[in-house]
């Protein structure tokens, strides 16, 4: 039998899922793009789930092998490196008490595999949760959650969909994928919307004149999209820099040209008459929906700008890599203010539902609140044990308690307030906080996941929360009590959840699925 070898291409292609794998999205986009190997003809579903580990593993087994049959045991090992390295991880897990059987398959190399309490026979039967940091005492065991039901298979993409989005007040799904197109998806009313009837238009990135580092339609990526406020445009963001509006129709309105790279995020304005752009070329660019123009360019940033989101129709925040989060206003020159505290990634922000407070999660394992009246956070949340992915706060608030204290006496009725706060992690948690000026605090922590949870979203009366993970498994909890009430598991790794508000009930996920399909759920409770 002859050699077997890896070319640059396969070792790259290796690599770049391994990226993927871990949760490091930005890093497997930026190294995807720079190694081209997006361009790549190898077919992703040929390669196994954690293959490189898989590889090294194997690797390594063998160079003992290698070792031992050696007839002199005074022959200097060509590869004692990686033995002392091996030898040094093994003492780094017993020290700290993880087993190394625990983490052999897992591909999220800088988290622990959190243990299953499962017996062999249990494996196949939906997560147990755990509800801690409840007021009410010691939570009592949750009854076993109900499978959700399928409302439809969404199929037709080529790539990997990384992103998924409800149209308001109507029954359209957006999805973005990596096969350089978005789709709308025409599911029909809840509860009555079946595959075989769905309609769908394509919306077609083409190629364009001047798409930057060589990159072609081929390689183009869908990165991000975000519906009008009203429901009747879908903007699309992509790798080549470029902004697109399109109709419910499919037809492309307007190309928005300005950005020298990567479109990581936008967001529509409450109003609908802006579009503000984030891009890997470290600016935000404000858009005029209606002339298609460039309004104003912000750069504030000295590294890739990874999140934007409006406090109000002028107002808006961006967060970037170089781990600073700015609050700048339409028209202004300089910034309205410079929060600097995260000390890695700040990979996501968002505005409580008042404009009270501004949320944001790093790769430093910490979520910050942020005040327009502070320098500095109000608040540094530390519970999580690994970086977290996204932030949610729920759309409804409660009044403050009658017995507050006179701490909070120079407080805003809105900063009084109790706002819900949900949180995802490497740390395969999502925690719940309630927030107010005076006071944050770690109400219920929803450990039913036993990898990463990518993404989380409330339901429009709040009273729900859906989370995606890495461990396959989409999972709706009762925001009351923190029960598991509904659960199912995919044959994919999941990157987002995406409640219907119109209707209330259904759920879309997305991300590594089967042939690039997208879920539909009934996830009535």
């Amino acid at each position: 039998m002859g050699s077997w070898s890896l070319c640059s291409e396969e070792v790259n292609f290796l690599i770049y899922r391994y990226l993927q794998e871990s949760g490091f999205t930005h890093s497997a986009f930026c190294f995807g793009n720079e190694s081209q190997v997006t361009r790549s003809l190898i077919q992703p579903s040929a390669v196994p789930p954690a293959a490189l580990i898989t590889m090294l593993q194997k690797g390594t087994q063998m160079l003992q092998v290698e070792s031992q049959m050696c007839g002199d045991d005074n022959a200097p090992v060509a590869y004692e490196w990686c033995y002392e390295l091996i030898a040094k991880s093994s003492k780094r897990q017993r020290k700290a008490g993880v087993s190394t059987q625990d983490c052999d398959d897992v591909p999220m190399s800088d988290s622990k595999k959190r243990r299953k309490h499962q017996s062999d026979e249990e494996t196949t039967q939906p997560p147990t949760t755990t509800l801690t940091h409840t007021p009410q005492g010691d939570a009592r065991p949750a009854a076993a959650p109900q499978q959700m039901r399928v409302e439809a298979i969404l199929q037709g993409h080529e790539g990997q969909v990384f992103t998924c989005s409800w149209q308001p007040g109507g029954n359209a799904l957006a999805t973005g994928s990596g096969d350089a197109t978005a789709r709308l998806w025409f599911v029909g009313p809840a509860g009555k919307s079946r595959t075989d009837s769905i309609q769908c238009k394509i919306l077609d990135h083409p190629k364009s004149t001047g798409v930057m580092n060589g990159e072609d339609d081929q390689s183009l990526l869908v990165t991000t999209l975000d519906w009008s406020p009203d429901g009747k445009l879908i903007a699309t963001g992509s790798n080549d820099g470029r902004a697109r509006i399109w109709g419910l129709d499919g037809n492309l309105k307007a190309t928005l040209s300005h950005h020298t790279d990567a479109i990581f995020a936008l967001k529509w304005n409450p109003e609908g008459k802006y579009i503000l752009t984030a891009s890997t070329d470290c600016t935000a660019v404000l858009w005029d929906v209606k002339l298609g123009k460039a309004k104003q360019t912000f750069s504030n940033h000295d590294k890739p700008t990874l999140d934007v989101d409006w406090k109000d129709n002028t107002t808006f925040a961006t967060c970037s890599q170089d781990t600073t989060i700015v609050v700048s206003r339409l028209g202004d020159k300089t910034a309205v203010k410079k929060w600097v505290g995260h000390t890695k990634d700040v990979n996501a922000i968002q505005w409580a539902p008042t404009g009270t407070f501004l949320a944001s999660c790093s790769d430093d394992n910490t979520c910050k609140i942020w005040s327009l009246s502070s320098e500095t956070a109000i608040h540094t949340l530390t519970e999580h044990s690994n970086q977290l992915y996204t932030i949610k706060w729920a759309p409804t608030t409660t009044p403050p308690d009658t017995n507050q204290n006179s701490s909070s006496s120079s407080s805003t009725p809105a900063e009084q307030m109790k706002h819900l706060l949900a949180t995802c992690s490497g740390d395969s948690t999502v925690k719940l906080w309630s927030i107010c000026k005076s006071k944050a605090e770690c109400i219920s922590t929803l450990t039913g996941h036993t990898k990463a949870v990518c993404s989380v979203g409330f339901s429009a009366n709040g009273q729900y929360l859906a989370s995606g993970s890495l461990d396959q498994f989409v999972n709706v909890w009762s925001v009351r009590d923190g029960a598991l009430v509904r659960t199912y598991e995919c044959d994919g790794q999941l990157f987002e959840v995406s409640w219907d508000h119109h209707s209330g009930t259904r759920l879309a996920s997305c991300g590594c699925l089967s042939n690039n399909t997208v879920a539909v759920f009934d996830a009535a409770v």
